[in-house]
């Protein structure tokens, strides 16, 4: 949804779109209006098939080797019992090298704890992720809605 929308409302912009699973991409496109990906470089929606750390250490798919923005919203593994989204894999002090240097300016992360994380268990695992995160950018803000939570 999120490319769809990119690609529909900033026409100069190039998306990249870094896919695991090659069976979602016509599936995308199907569901969500996913646009046709280019394929040649310039303006419009690029989809990369693969892992995202893999990719991440590829030559770089934009012209310029950076991007403007950088969003990570990736679902984790079901083994994966304290998040969601996205692995933590993701999350680690490589992980964080190789986003610092393809972002230009904005890294954006898409957190979901797991479901049965209690709530000592997801400020332990936020702070981890500032104190990483803050090693290898220079700003670093945690952003969440206010939810109730059923008790």
């Amino acid at each position: 949804v999120l490319p769809t929308w990119l690609v529909g409302n900033f026409s100069a912009a190039e998306v990249h779109v870094f896919e695991r699973h090659s069976a979602l991409v016509p599936l995308a496109r199907t569901f969500f209006g996913l646009p046709k990906p280019r394929e040649t470089p310039g303006p419009g929606l690029h989809v990369h098939v693969g892992d995202a750390l893999e990719l991440l250490r590829a030559p770089p798919p934009s012209a310029s080797g950076s991007f403007d923005v950088v969003l990570v919203d990736l679902n984790a593994p079901p083994t994966d019992a304290r998040l969601a989204a996205p692995s933590s894999d993701l999350l680690g002090a490589d992980a964080c090298s190789l986003l610092r240097r393809r972002a230009k300016h904005v890294v954006a992360i898409n957190v979901l704890f797991g479901e049965t994380l209690s709530e000592a268990a997801r400020s332990e695992v936020r702070d981890g992720l500032c104190a990483t995160l803050g090693h290898v950018f220079p700003l670093v803000r945690w952003v969440e809605p206010r939810l109730h939570r059923p008790q």
